[in-house]
């Protein structure tokens, strides 16, 4: 398997605020948990945030 370009949109919620945001991340698929590892992976998101993914789509 190889790993592509995904587009990824997500919300990030924390205990008094929400923001969305996107990143471009290598995937082996348009996997949910596998964005949020990879977002987490490159300290993109904390690990104590609620994080909801919105959109993935190859790039």
């Amino acid at each position: 398997m190889v790993k592509r370009s995904y587009r990824v949109k997500y919300r990030i919620e924390g205990p008094a605020s929400a923001s969305n945001a996107s990143a471009t991340v290598m995937l082996y698929s348009a996997s949910e948990s596998e964005a949020i590892n990879e977002l987490q992976k490159r300290g993109t998101i904390g690990r104590d945030k609620r994080v909801i993914i919105l959109d993935i789509q190859e790039a």
